[in-house]
């Protein structure tokens, strides 16, 4: 990798914001299901995963299962030796954007490999603006079953959301779906309107809106659901959230109606925190029948962490209601291997660079728009930096939760910059990432 001059007062501009140069990533999940009654079979299996080690991978808590290179699973049961039933093997372009993964799986019998599907992406501007999904169907080889378009707005989010889905012996498209969606002035999702379209129907057919509600800290505490194929537009689902005094999620829940309005099942969610911050346990309650409900069932998921920071073990179980036995319980464990991005083989080199992150447009002109789908913490410092290590603009917020890591977009006003080459560094407690882009006026 070249080093001019600039890059080195880069380097040495914000080489003293990490101590955690090296980074951690999973190799393997282990996954057990036993059902107490015996009645259904058990499942134990293994996933290992391994990581292309040309390149940079980034790393942070669970997302690394969509960063690897290839990952295999074997099936633990019985006495014989572990059998790989599936491989999936990733490609990614120079941005470290998944474009494709070919899904095959083993016979079972001779040891025999076969590809089953594979799925394709194309980007834009960082953007992904197309999916497609094809399979290998009896007769026909491999044939495309299902295709996603993605168009944005101004403002870089997703506008309307389009898929497709194909059948018969000549795959033509047999239903499509389409969103809209619309945000507040906070760039939050306020509306979610869903059409449909069968084969034998020439135009759209209006399907389902989902409405979000905020409370005046920009937190969602409500979420409804709406069928408007049928009069009167019938209320279908209905989410509430809850939060305690750290501002962290305490609990949801999810009721569903039957028309006319009479709800028909509640499910309830709580959660608790360790004193890190980090999810803790989440009690799932599932209520059913009509008003009063009678609890049917109850979930109870521990989350513990290594001392790195990292989920070590998942662990689940599943109570019946009826007489408070055990119906079956769940755990996942997961193994991690540490190691030094290829791009940073020493901390004196500087920090790592994070392949979540991705900018647009590029080049920017007035606003310049931060994606960063699996940042490492929730508290970010972000800053923008000319070519001589010069902070020009600074400011710190939080990422939003997001699948067991956090999720970061902003927005940021860089009209008075001149044309010219730049810095985004993005700070957390686990260590400093950077970008570099181009204003041209």
């Amino acid at each position: 990798m070249q080093r001019s001059t600039w890059l080195l007062v880069l380097l040495c501009f914000i080489s003293f914001s990490t101590a955690h140069a090296q980074q951690w990533r999973v190799v393997k999940k282990v996954y057990e299901k036993i059902y107490t009654a015996g009645l259904q079979n058990n499942v134990h299996d293994s996933t290992i995963y391994q990581y292309d080690y040309n390149k940079q991978r980034g790393s942070s808590l669970l997302n690394d299962t969509i960063k690897c290179d290839w990952e295999r699973k074997y099936n633990l049961l019985g006495s014989n030796a572990p059998q790989i039933t599936y491989a999936n093997f990733y490609t990614y372009n120079n941005d470290d954007q998944l474009v494709t993964r070919a899904h095959y799986a083993n016979d079972g019998l001779n040891n025999n490999w076969g590809l089953i599907s594979t799925d394709t992406a194309t980007y834009s501007s960082g953007k992904v603006m197309r999916r497609i999904y094809y399979r290998i169907v009896n007769g026909f080889g491999m044939k495309p079953l299902s295709h996603d378009i993605y168009e944005y707005n101004a403002n870089g989010q997703v506008r309307s959301y389009f898929t497709g889905k194909s059948a018969g012996s000549n795959f033509a498209i047999v239903t499509d779906t389409k969103h809209y969606y619309t945000y507040n002035s906070a760039d939050q999702l306020l509306l979610d309107s869903m059409s449909y379209m069968y084969l034998s129907v020439v135009t759209f057919l209006p399907g389902a809106q989902n409405a979000s509600v905020y409370d005046a800290q920009g937190k969602l505490i409500e979420k409804v659901r709406y069928s408007i194929d049928t009069p009167n537009n019938k209320l279908n689902q209905r989410n509430y959230y809850y939060y305690n005094a750290q501002g962290q999620l305490a609990g949801d829940s999810l009721q569903t109606f039957y028309p006319p309005n009479v709800i028909l099942s509640q499910n309830i969610h709580s959660y608790t925190y360790d004193a890190a911050g980090r999810l803790a346990t989440d009690t799932f309650k599932k209520y059913q029948g009509p008003y009063p409900q009678q609890l049917w069932q109850t979930e109870i998921t521990t989350y513990t962490y290594t001392s790195f920071g990292r989920i070590d073990k998942i662990e689940k179980r599943v109570i019946n209601a009826s007489d408070n036995s055990i119906y079956y319980t769940e755990t996942t464990k997961y193994d991690y291997e540490h190691y030094w991005p290829l791009e940073v083989p020493n901390e004196s080199q500087g920090p790592p660079r994070n392949t979540g992150l991705s900018l647009s447009p590029i080049p920017a002109s007035n606003m310049l728009q931060i994606y960063w789908h699996y940042a490492d913490a929730e508290n970010i410092q972000g800053h923008i930096i000319d070519m001589n290590g010069r902070t020009l603009l600074q400011w710190e917020e939080k990422a939003k939760p997001y699948y067991g890591a956090y999720w970061y977009s902003k927005k940021i006003d860089i009209a008075n910059l001149a044309s010219g080459n730049y810095y985004l560094v993005l700070r957390t407690r686990v260590g400093t990432y950077h970008k570099q882009f181009v204003v041209a006026k």
